[in-house]
């Protein structure tokens, strides 16, 4: 399995992700410095209006953007990334399936021999039910955490067919028609998923590398497999598998020359020196 990984977008989303944090506890200051100064001197200029104000509107602030970092941070500093988990876990498939991280309008994308994947990661933890029409999770105090902090589940088929969408119109200006489906994987192992039958599309990460190898057919043309290689593929060569696999431009990339090839060139050169 041949993976890229577009690194320019990573290092600019870690960049994101450190100025985010920083810029909210930096935000954050001013008005913590104002409430303690005015709850160790409570005679002095510190509680006037104008000094509250300033102090709940930094707190407020730096705590919004300090939490928005903090989600960036989760996903862009902490590691294995998703582009990570996903290379690990497909890890042995042979060289038919290219994975393709931020480089088109879906972040995750997967090339086999059917056709294209969006894959959307998700990683959410806990009971998670899907019962064909909505998604369901435990409510509560630490849900409403949950979500503030590390951010909701939200609606993933609703995402998963928007990236599809752009997807398409992407391919559109190279001119291309292709099979495109969505995957939605859950990579915290701590996710318990429950979903509606029919849903196979929908599982947990494990799952991921069986799913596709029960899911080989139809196979699409040889020749459109390659124009979608390329359309997708950056201009720069694939991260080899672990099994030190050298990277193939197409799926039925000839090998080298057989025994009759090497006949037929000797007998030229004894031609030629005759």
């Amino acid at each position: 399995m041949n993976s890229y990984t577009n690194t320019k977008v990573v290092e600019s989303k870690v960049t994101v992700a450190k100025r985010f944090s920083l810029g909210g506890l930096a935000i954050m200051l001013p008005g913590l410095a104002v409430a303690v100064l005015g709850l160790a001197n409570p005679a002095s200029n510190f509680q006037a209006p104008e000094y509250l104000l300033l102090s709940y509107i930094s707190l407020i602030a730096g705590t919004i953007i300090s939490t928005i970092g903090g989600r960036l941070a989760e996903r862009w500093l902490v590691e294995p990334r998703d582009d990570q988990k996903l290379a690990k876990t497909l890890k042995g498939l042979d060289k038919r399936y290219r994975l393709i991280n931020y480089n088109t309008p879906a972040d995750h994308l997967l090339l086999t021999p059917t056709g294209l994947f969006v894959i959307l990661m998700k990683s959410d933890s806990g009971p998670i039910k899907f019962d064909g029409k909505q998604w369901i999770q435990p409510g509560g105090i630490r849900r409403i955490w949950h979500d503030w902090r590390h951010g909701g589940l939200g609606n993933p088929i609703a995402e998963a067919e928007t990236q599809i969408k752009k997807l398409q119109g992407w391919l559109k200006l190279v001119e291309l028609d292709a099979p495109i489906a969505s995957l939605i994987v859950f990579g915290n192992p701590k996710a318990v998923l429950e979903v509606a039958d029919g849903r196979d599309d929908i599982m947990a990460l494990k799952d991921l590398k069986v799913y596709l190898l029960q899911h080989t057919t139809p196979a699409i043309p040889s020749a459109l497999y390659r124009t979608l290689s390329d359309a997708i593929s950056p201009q720069t060569e694939p991260e080899p598998d672990d099994d030190g696999d050298e990277p193939a431009t197409e799926p039925d990339a000839p090998k080298s020359a057989g025994p009759s090839s090497r006949r037929r060139r000797r007998r030229q050169k004894k031609g030629q020196a005759a």
